[in-house]
């Protein structure tokens, strides 16, 4: 801002957006912040709504409450960012802001050309921009902007708003035929490549290894990459690269590689978000992936499992740095749409392209790249912040707890809730942090690894209007940082909609398809496309701005086929589609590349810490598991009593043992099966979205299967501990506490296939009853096994219970008890003595076959059902990924 221009003004818009009058990019400040105003010698300070806050003399300011403010008031952003004044207090209006001196021209001399030559120094290799397109000069103490004869014009803020030549401000937008971006950025970096024709050139010695190690002979500084990630050496035979056991993985022309892998020129190296390109005179062309993706969606149809096509035929391209709402009626297929362009569907025909490679070939390539926020909470309610980001991290990268920490610590500055480091999520029926704090909380989950593409589905959906304004600031700003951004959202105000650079609107008649009724700029263009009347009207009266909500109110006055036709027939299609898609390369012949996971400890172990954590932190749910086993073991011992035998009468003791034992079996499978029924469901989108990324099904299941183990410890060991203690049970106390251990595992499986299956934890939950009813009919402690029909004893071998109550009676019998002819009771201690002659395994009085059945065959026989069950929940989940 000049001097005059300082003196002119009267009221000042501070914040960290690029069109502000102060533009101060620190993270905890808001788009817009606050406004100063003066008159009259007065000054007057407004806060608008800002996230942390603006403070004077150490006081905060109520939002929109106006206040005066004195010259030697101490004003500052958030309780400690001193606010840069437009200027000197002590002299009134006289000086210039100092915000302003980082968009002054350096030199008289000094102009940046815009276009696809690689020698521009704003170099944009996409097909709408021209090779030299537009120059920007410096004019005294201004600049100036002239289009240079291109093909599709340059316009300033508005896209048909084309000049020849124009003063240009920091805050101006440019548009370079439907390609936009701000003229602070290109006049703050004056060097800037962006494109697939925009690389850099890596002089290979003999051999180089890429990493995050500072002393590394290529640092790449990148959270999905590795500390020594990989290594590129040269050999007689050519030139070879070898990924050295990294997390996220090597690849050449994107597929992963393991070992040494020879690279021929004009073949492709990836690591995370940077791609090298081996050149015929044995360099390398970096190019990178954070801040320049460009994503086309070239014909792209989807049907529903059913076959039922949903979506017809859809093309369109987004470039870096667009925020892009995705908008349409209800049951349109915005989330069909949007799933499909982020690889959780894949289309029924045609391609989506990132950078111009497909998205669903290479998959395993680009899901690091990609960020997904679905509209369910991504979170674990019980963890704090830092634990959720923590451990998300922890996941997806092997980056050191440092790092981490640092990472953390970077991200929730940007998104303005650093207070909340520490604090617990919560959920929208436990509330702890507010709705747009805890949507910002999934929106860091997905910025720990630095993705340069989102997505978001209905982002402020149940939000305040202040919550959703200050989430779609966030966004707005993590596009301008180069991100490349597409969210759903229904019903957005002006000033959120405002923030948008571009619309897609799909439309869908009842019972017809979804489609594509317009793609172009979003304010005000979409609305004069869906609206004209209503536009014309809205004009004619001063001081009316088009809303939104014209939007769908004009697209329901006529048809989807309508929409269609006269959306192929708009300026908006050809600038839009037409000139911005590129050349759709041909469809690979090689296998598609699939995410390639196997077991991994580091994750499992990340899991059952977070497993653990959970269980801990839920505990009202924590206290009912820990306290059911004491509690019913206490029942059985008041009911059971000490088993007392005074004669050698096998019908009393059978009449008293079995039943015990029965009830122990029982209670034991119920425990594990109980304690993970909810797990898998009751996280499913946390689930879905680790699982699309780098989540290895092994290690998931595993962890589960290891905190419900530990659990289950505790559980049977103080059931039989109590009941041993009450009943005076004589069996081997080592070998029963195996049989109902063993016997709980077998239902923690059943309880993760259960889980894994399940829609809804309610439905999990009422699936229960059909396990445990079975495994208490056909174990045999109700009616002998002898005593049923030939089908039910074959359909009880496959019943864990059968075989755990069968080996504890043996366990049990194989001990004497009551008083013998020879051994007489004698009471010692309260108790009687143990007789010396053990039950006889043949007596027909027992509701089991003994004799037929050892104890290790009982043991090798749950240990099958434990590896069988835990291989069917990894099927099940398996089967969902598919569907």
């Amino acid at each position: 801002m000049s001097d005059s221009a300082s003196a002119a003004k009267s009221s000042w818009i501070v914040g960290s957006a690029p069109d502000c009058d102060i533009v101060v990019s620190q993270p905890f400040v808001s788009g817009k912040h606050c406004r100063l105003s003066v008159g009259n010698g007065q000054y007057v300070l407004e806060d608008l709504g800002s996230t942390n806050g603006t403070f004077v003399n150490g006081q905060r300011l109520a939002s929109k409450s106006p206040v005066q403010i004195k010259a030697s008031d101490q004003v500052t952003l958030g309780p400690t960012l001193p606010m840069p004044w437009p200027v000197k207090k002590a002299s009134g209006i006289s000086s210039s802001s100092s915000s302003g001196s980082e968009h002054q021209p350096a030199s008289a001399s000094q102009s940046l050309t815009i276009g696809r030559d690689p020698q521009c120094e704003i170099h944009l290799d996409y097909p709408m921009i021209s090779w030299h397109h537009a120059r920007i000069t410096p004019s005294g103490k201004q600049w100036m902007i002239e289009d240079l004869n291109s093909s599709n014009g340059t316009a300033l803020n508005q896209i048909y708003n084309r000049i020849q030549r124009s003063v240009l401000q920091p805050s101006d937008e440019i548009y370079l035929g439907s390609y936009k971006i701000l003229a602070s950025r290109i006049l703050k970096e004056q060097q800037l490549k962006q494109g697939e024709g925009a690389f850099e050139r890596i002089r290979l010695g003999d051999r180089m290894v890429l990493g995050r190690d500072p002393a590394s002979g290529y640092p790449l500084n990148a959270p999905t990459i590795s500390w020594q990630h990989a290594a590129i050496e040269r050999a007689p035979e050519g030139i070879y690269v070898e990924d050295l056991g990294s997390r996220n993985g090597t690849y050449v022309n994107g597929v992963r590689i393991t070992g040494k892998t020879l690279v021929r020129p004009g073949q492709e190296i990836g690591l995370g978000s940077f791609r090298f390109h081996l050149l015929e005179d044995g360099q390398l062309a970096k190019r990178e992936y954070v801040g320049n993706v460009t994503i086309e969606v070239s014909s792209v149809a989807v049907n529903a499992p059913t076959g039922e096509r949903l979506l017809d035929s859809m093309s369109l391209t987004i470039f870096p740095s667009e925020l892009v709402a995705l908008m349409g009626p209800a049951g349109a297929g915005k989330t069909t749409f949007l799933k499909a362009i982020n690889g959780y569907t894949p289309p029924a025909a045609g391609r989506v392209l990132f950078n111009g490679a497909d998205l669903y070939q290479f998959y395993d390539r680009f899901c690091q790249q990609m960020s997904y926020v679905p509209q369910d909470d991504i979170v674990h309610p019980q963890l704090t912040v830092r634990e959720a980001l923590y451990f998300s991290a922890k996941l997806r990268t092997d980056l050191r707890n440092a790092e981490i920490e640092q990472r953390i610590d970077k991200v929730l500055n940007s998104l303005g809730i650093q207070d909340k480091k520490n604090a617990i999520i919560g959920s929208p029926e436990r509330k702890v942090l507010s709705g747009g704090q805890r949507k910002r909380v999934n929106i860091a989950m997905e910025l720990m690894v630095a993705a340069p593409v989102i997505f978001l589905d209905e982002p402020t959906s149940g939000l305040s209007s202040y919550d959703a304004e200050n989430v779609i600031q966030v966004l707005k700003k993590l596009a301008t940082e180069g991100n490349t951004i597409i969210t759903t959202i229904h019903q957005p105000s002006l000033d959120i909609f405002k923030q948008f650079d571009s619309l897609i609107m799909i439309t869908r008649d009842r019972g017809g398809r979804g489609a594509l009724a317009y793609f172009g700029p979003a304010h005000p263009d979409s609305i004069e496309f869906f609206d004209p009347a209503g536009t014309q009207a809205v004009r004619s009266q001063s001081g009316k701005e088009l809303s939104p909500e014209m939007l769908l109110s004009g697209l329901a006055k006529k048809t989807t086929s309508d929409w269609v036709a006269s959306y192929e027939q708009s300026r908006y299609k050809q600038m839009f589609v037409t000139d911005r898609s590129g050349k759709v390369p041909s469809a690979a012949s090689e296998a598609t590349s699939g995410p390639v996971r196997k077991f991994g400890f580091g994750q499992w172990w990340t899991l059952v810490r977070r497993n653990f954590l959970l269980k801990v932190r839920d505990r009202a749910q924590g206290i009912i598991l820990l306290a059911q086993a004491p509690l019913f073991a206490l029942l059985l011992g008041g009911v059971f009593k000490v088993l007392q035998f005074p004669k050698t009468d096998w019908g009393t003791i059978a009449s008293q043992a079995p039943p015990l034992e029965f009830l122990l079996v029982v209670a034991a499978i119920w425990f594990g099966c109980n304690n993970v029924a909810r797990d898998i469901v009751g996280e499913w989108t946390v689930f879905q979205r680790e699982r699309m990324v780098s989540l290895k099904l092994p290690s998931y299941v595993f962890s589960k299967l290891t905190v419900a183990a530990v659990l289950s410890l505790f559980q049977c060991l103080t059931l039989l501990g109590i009941v041993t203690l009450m009943c005076d049970l004589q069996g081997d106390f080592l070998r029963t506490l195996e049989i109902l251990y063993l016997s709980s595992l077998v239902g923690s499986a059943l309880g993760l296939c259960v889980s894994a299956r399940a829609s809804t934890t309610e439905a999990a939950i009422a699936m229960l009853p059909l396990i445990l009813l079975p495994i208490i009919t056909l174990s045999g402690g109700l009616t002998p096994l002898n005593g049923m029909s030939k089908p039910m004893q074959q359909v009880a071998k496959v019943v864990p219970s059968r075989w755990a109550y069968e080996a504890n009676l043996l366990v049990e019998a194989a001990e004497p008890h009551g008083e013998t002819a020879d051994s007489p009771v004698k009471p010692v201690h309260g108790k009687f003595e143990k007789p010396k002659k053990p039950l006889d395994l043949a007596d027909r009085s027992f509701p089991v076959e003994f004799g037929r059945t050892t104890y290790n065959d009982s043991l090798a026989i749950l240990g099958g059902m434990l590896a069988f069950w835990v291989t069917t929940s990894l099927v099940f989940l398996r089967l969902r990924d598919i569907q």
